[in-house]
């Protein structure tokens, strides 16, 4: 016949010393062992061992195995929500009425902001250490604990992170975005959340940059970390306030101003506030966009095939006569005009609206005839 394999703890070494066999079966109903039932066996002879040797009575009732006291563990309740502020977690962290035994260290406390799984076999030796009578419920084997900590805001970051790359670049300014799961950092509570940006590197080509920060208040260890993001150049331009019909003369009234990253706005964005106003759409602009020079011109004064006076300018006279536009054209534009009699064409440039005028003595006769 095999031998049956005995734990350490309470194999046949315990010999058959009935103070032995009974102390360490009240440890066993303490801690609620599935080795119950091996106990009891082993209670029932020792207990005919001290029949045997003529033990009084009331030596019996002291080596006996006393219930587990169950209004003691009753008053001892794990909370729902763990957390802990310290360097160390404390049974006064997990339970609701840990007692005198409030103070005594179970693991240490993970970094602020995290958490951790702690075993309830751990917590049971801290509790019994402390002279708490508890035992884990069943089918729980690990409680989280959570450590408090001060989150180190992130627009102090980012401000940070501004400030660094305005002192490299005074002339630019800077949009920052943190690209990082990581982004928000913790300190212990009570302690300074200060951000020292102790370097920079920084791809131009795609504007990528890591910054490497030096948080003071941080737990040794956790005081130096590195973020990744991008820095992009910020421009200001004019931009549409308002729709502003085509053909309209556009104002300073017309005009609000944003910042847009410089490499999103492409080729032949007006940066210039002077190079809107005066001008005329071209096609429908969408307010708060970008104009391109490519959507603006000037203010059409004539406009194809309309009637026209021209003004024919002599040394000795001013001559005046009505012509058909055969281009529209804004101020100072030379369009072609025909005499509407003669049906000669002429050069004339646009002076205002409806009106324009032959510059040179060569097209006198034309203008007239």
């Amino acid at each position: 016949m095999t031998k049956p394999r005995y734990g350490p703890r309470y194999g046949p070494e315990l010999g058959t010393n009935p103070r032995s066999v009974v102390g360490h079966c009240q440890k066993v109903v303490r801690r609620g062992r599935p080795q119950f039932s091996l106990c009891a066996v082993k209670i029932v002879g020792a207990l005919a061992l001290i029949a045997l040797a003529g033990l009084p009575p009331k030596a019996v009732a002291e080596i006996a195995p006393k219930a587990a006291p169950t209004q003691a563990v009753a008053q001892h309740q794990l909370k729902s929500n763990i957390v802990t502020r310290g360097e160390m977690v404390v049974l006064g962290d997990l339970f609701t009425n840990a007692g005198p035994a409030a103070e005594i260290a179970v693991v240490t406390a993970p970094k602020p902001g995290e958490s951790v799984y702690v075993k309830t076999s751990v917590i049971e030796d801290s509790a019994e250490a402390g002279g708490m009578e508890w035992r884990s419920p069943p089918g729980i084997s690990r409680v989280l604990v959570t450590r408090e900590g001060t989150p180190v805001p992130l627009n102090t970051i980012i401000e940070a992170v501004r400030e660094e790359f305005h002192r490299r670049d005074p002339e630019d300014s800077f949009k920052i975005d943190i690209k990082s799961e990581k982004a928000t950092l913790y300190v212990p509570l009570g302690a300074d959340p200060t951000v020292v940006v102790e370097g920079l590197d920084h791809e131009i080509r795609n504007s990528n940059f890591t910054a490497r920060l030096y948080l003071p208040g941080a737990i040794p260890g956790d005081q130096r970390v590195k973020l990744p993001g991008q820095a992009r150049i910020m421009r200001e331009i004019p931009v549409l306030a308002h729709h502003v019909a085509v053909g309209d003369v556009i104002t300073e009234d017309d005009l609000r101003w944003i910042e847009m990253a410089a490499d999103r706005m492409g080729q032949g964005v007006i940066h210039g506030a002077y190079e809107i106003i005066g001008q005329s759409p071209r096609r429908s602009i969408k307010p708060g966009k970008p104009v391109r020079f490519r959507d603006v011109q000037k203010p059409l004064l004539v406009t194809k095939g309309s009637l026209i006076k021209v003004i024919v300018q002599t040394p000795y006279m001013q001559i005046s006569t009505t012509g058909k536009a055969m281009d529209s054209g804004a101020h100072g534009d030379a369009i072609r005009i025909q005499n509407t009699t003669s049906r000669q064409i002429v050069q004339a440039v646009v002076e205002a609206r409806n009106r324009a005028y032959v510059p040179t003595a060569s097209g006198f006769s034309k203008a007239i005839q």
